[in-house]
């Protein structure tokens, strides 16, 4: 029994000096702790420094792409200055340009309006209505413009007729089924003696008949015209003198009884007019 008392005396005693160290651990745990305290607050400072230095890096890098941004609008802008100024620059003179070249343009018009003026004279519609007798009976039909490649002047043609050059300065204008009913055309220049040209025509319808007879030019609603015909059985010879400033020009008419179409030659010769 003693014997185990001692062993427990031992234990005891041992267990005491256990504890007595484990407190002195626990001391000195304790006093490290506030020791590394402020090591670890340093560290946590030190972490919150370079948190500090991100954020002061991450507000930097905002405003350096802010001023990049404001640069780069105010290059723009700058860019979009020049150019409008570029713009207007450009614009002035080709504003300044366009002046001059409107001014030829009207004074060049005026010679074009007069170019025109002329070309109504001559321009014409290519075809109208034409009234007109054969054999006594009134007709109207379309007659179309023709031009002469002959002589420098045109007129309208009715359907049944054709034009077509006779010999130098003279063109005829036949009837299609009947091509000895037909009209010869010759075309004076603006200075032109009437009287030699009347006499001459005189002269020429004596040669078919004694007879010649001055006819009322107004019997085909004629002005300034002069009218002569010439009988020679059933052939009749109709010369029609036009002086007229647009229609200058003599027309002889070889016709007959049983086809009378002088009516019809005579309102196709009044529609003469030189080119």
């Amino acid at each position: 029994m003693n014997k185990w008392k001692l062993v427990l005396a031992g234990l005891t005693v041992s267990a005491f000096v256990l504890s007595g160290c484990g407190t002195g651990n626990n001391d000195d745990n304790a006093n490290e702790p506030q020791l590394e305290k402020p090591d670890v607050s340093t560290e946590t400072t030190g972490d919150t420094g370079n948190t500090t230095d991100t954020n002061e890096n991450s507000s930097e890098e905002n405003k350096d792409s802010t001023v990049n941004s404001d640069s780069t609008n105010n290059a723009d802008a700058s860019t979009d200055k020049p150019s409008t100024e570029d713009d207007a620059s450009t614009d002035k003179p080709s504003t300044e340009d366009d002046a001059p070249t409107d001014k030829p343009t009207m004074e060049d018009d005026a010679p074009a309006t007069s170019t025109t003026e002329d070309n109504e004279k001559t321009v014409r519609i290519l075809e109208q209505p034409l009234k007109f007798k054969v054999n006594g009976e009134e007709k109207e039909e379309t007659a179309f413009l023709k031009n002469s490649d002959n002589q420098p002047f045109s007129l309208y043609v009715l359907p049944e007729f054709e034009l077509t050059a006779e010999e130098p300065n003279k063109d005829v204008l036949f009837l299609t089924e009947q091509d000895e009913v037909y009209m010869r055309i010759e075309h004076f220049p603006t200075e032109v003696n009437w009287d030699d040209i009347e006499a001459n025509v005189k002269t020429q319808l004596n040669a078919i008949s004694e007879t010649v007879t001055s006819i009322d030019a107004s019997q085909y609603s004629l002005d300034h015209a002069v009218v002569y015909e010439a009988v020679n059985g059933d052939d009749i010879v109709t010369s029609v003198l036009f002086q007229d400033e647009k229609n200058q020009s003599r027309i002889t008419i070889f016709t007959n009884k049983d086809h009378d179409y002088r009516d019809a030659f005579i309102q196709m010769g009044k529609t003469i007019m030189k080119n």
